[in-house]
């Protein structure tokens, strides 16, 4: 049908035979639809009710903002992809609706709670669900802690600048950079810090990363030595995402941002959708993460599941800590059995006259050397054994 033709079939529009809240905006889209060209839209997707107090069906409305009368309430209508979502405004002789009293919906799964409201409502994953936020609690008798590995290379000076009040005992990229040991942050680096939603004055060089951990040894790729904070070390309002903050560098979100106009607009709304508080959405957070592992199922989680769920792999939730840290700040140093097993490996082939090679040799005197500047400061070094309960008798 072409332009003149949905103009005449607008014109011979019943109004009868459409309901009052919807009739004015259905003759308003066709008649606008030769201009815009756009689709005929479904049920409108704005959240409104009516002056009975009921749900408001939706009407066909999707040009654009407009305050139009409709059934005696003024209505804002949005466009497509808005990130406002439609309500009423004062009667109309109030005149329209003020800033203050839209409600501004950043992105669909932004809010974690409401990402959850998709789960059925079994008693099994009701259960799972406190399981879960109970796991991640991370009260001073455990739960959900920041972790950060380091390689145990740099344990010995990391400890030697907080016996010495040093300025940033641990450092990130900009910090070695500044002492001129490490390379500058790759343009990649530059433009995922710069599309995070940091605190307000807080700037890319005073960020550093870590992941959400509950009982097990963090990222092995980042280094053999896993730092578990305090829970009071990390603020309520730390910056968390559901995934490695890179991954707005990788596919498919990559090729999403490079289809924008504005891709550094885009890449930062993709960092806002997957952000969240450490506080507020801690919990939620995670237990998406982690009914999208272990499924909705008739079995309960066990904490060991929900601790490897968590973070399998380099599969994590990211936290973006405002501020460096000393070993001061550590509850404890946890250590892999894996690593633990093939230091005594070393250990045994240096024994019985097999000598390793060179890496292995000085990779365990590395080792050696970070557990007893530890414990020279009184933080406790253990071998994790298991994500799960364990029991002393």
């Amino acid at each position: 049908m072409d332009d003149a033709g949905r103009l005449a079939h607008a014109r011979h529009l019943n109004p009868r035979r459409a309901p009052q809240p919807i009739r004015l905006g259905a003759i308003l889209y066709k008649l606008s639809r030769p201009r815009l060209g756009a689709p005929l839209p479904g049920k409108c997707r704005c959240k409104k009710t009516t002056r009975q107090k009921g749900p408001h069906v939706g009407h066909p409305m999707e040009i654009g903002w407009r305050h139009i009368p409709m059934g005696g309430v003024a209505w804002w209508c949005r466009p497509p992809g808005s990130i406002f979502v439609a309500e009423p405004s004062q009667r109309t002789s109030k005149g329209p609706m003020t800033s203050k009293k839209r409600r501004r919906r950043k992105f669909p799964h932004e809010f974690w709670h409401q990402k959850l409201r998709g789960l059925k409502r079994t008693p099994h994953n009701d259960a799972n669900l406190d399981a879960i936020r109970c796991a991640t609690r991370g009260d001073a008798a455990g739960g959900a802690r920041m972790v950060v590995n380091i390689s145990s290379a740099h344990i010995p000076s990391f400890c030697n600048e907080t016996a010495n009040a040093g300025a940033r005992p641990y450092k990130n990229i900009y910090d070695l950079q500044r002492l001129g040991v490490g390379k500058e942050p790759s343009a990649t680096r530059r433009r995922v810090d710069t599309a995070l939603p940091l605190p307000p004055g807080k700037r890319a060089e005073d960020m550093y990363f870590g992941a959400v951990e509950i009982s097990g040894t963090g990222i092995r790729f980042y280094g053999d030595i896993c730092l578990v904070l305090k829970p009071t070390e990390v603020e309520g309002d730390t910056l968390i995402l559901e995934t490695n903050s890179y991954d707005l560098e990788r596919e498919p979100l990559v090729s999403l941002i490079s289809r924008a106009q504005d891709q550094s607009a885009k890449r930062r709304l993709f960092a806002k959708a997957m952000s969240g508080r450490w506080d507020n959405d801690r919990g939620d957070m995670v237990a998406s993460k982690v009914f999208q592992m272990l499924g909705q199922r008739e079995r309960l989680f066990t904490l060991g599941q929900i601790a490897e769920a968590v973070r399998d792999d380099e599969d994590y939730v990211e936290v973006i800590r405002a501020g460096t840290f000393d070993a001061n700040d550590l509850e404890e140093v946890r250590l892999q059995p894996e690593d633990a097993a093939v230091e005594l490996r070393i250990a045994e082939q240096l024994r019985n006259g097999m000598p390793p090679s060179l890496a292995e040799v000085q990779w365990g005197r590395d080792r050696r050397r970070a557990e007893m500047a530890l414990r020279a400061l009184g933080i406790p070094v253990r071998v994790v054994t298991t994500p799960g309960r364990t029991k002393t008798t």
